[in-house]
């Protein structure tokens, strides 16, 4: 198949290459085609170490991705030009229901590709969660997520997955296996002003105020947390950490 100058394709990322001083995504466009792509292109710089080059190749390889041919010996593609071209095609409704990809995360708010090039973006709080849970600690990297778009901000789509969590009864019987008064082993996630997030569950955080004053927490630590309230949130106090 030949391809022509300015024509947008898309394509799998199969390959992540050190080559001098960049990085080369080798992207599979059809049975007989690859086409390279900088990886500065999708926003990575710094490839000074062997370990950023893994990480890189396990967030990269495998990830459905669109380009605009800007060469043809060797083949080449930029994803920056596709992306500004295809934005002002393709725009989202509000209202509008779409199954993205998960292509970054953290605490607070998640990225969600829509059809490998649009970005919107999904806050804590439209996750229809426990309020304060880490989103780190429910989505991954590549994760397929249902989602609506509620908003636009700012020039930014922003989407919603409340209405596509999992079924209400099964949700309920996760909390409701937490107890008043019942002690159970969590691991801190996060740190407010006045208090901690304990993670006892994928999607189920205990906020336990105040911190506890008789002993140093860290993120990652194993602790005992005692349920105290089930209403809006849990919530708790850290009676002490696990051996």
């Amino acid at each position: 198949m030949s391809y022509v100058i300015g024509e947008i394709v898309k394509g799998r990322i199969i390959a992540v290459t050190p080559e001098g001083d960049q990085v080369l995504l080798t992207v599979n466009l059809s049975e007989k085609n690859d086409a390279l792509l900088p990886a500065s292109e999708v926003g990575i710089e710094d490839m000074q170490s062997s370990t950023n080059l893994r990480a890189t190749a396990r967030r990269l390889v495998g990830r459905t991705i669109v380009g605009k041919i800007i060469d043809t010996a060797p083949l080449t593609i930029s994803n920056k030009q596709a992306i500004e071209e295809l934005e002002q095609l393709d725009k989202l409704e509000i209202g509008q229901v779409f199954n993205g990809i998960v292509i970054s995360v953290n605490e607070t708010e998640a990225k969600i590709e829509y059809n490998s090039h649009l970005l919107t973006l999904l806050p804590q709080e439209e996750m229809g969660i426990m309020p304060g849970t880490n989103l780190k600690m429910i989505l991954k990297y590549g994760q397929k997520l249902r989602v609506e778009v509620v908003d636009v901000k700012d020039g930014k789509y922003i989407v919603s997955h409340k209405n596509f969590l999992q079924d209400k009864n099964e949700w309920e019987e996760r909390i409701n296996k937490y107890q008043i008064k019942g002690h159970y082993l969590g691991i801190v996630t996060n740190f407010i002003k006045n208090g901690v997030f304990i993670n006892l569950e994928p999607g189920i955080d205990v906020l336990c105020s105040p911190q506890p004053e008789w002993f140093e927490l860290k993120r990652g630590d194993e602790v005992i947390v005692e349920i105290t309230d089930k209403n809006s949130k849990i919530k708790g106090i850290v009676t002490g950490k696990a051996f």
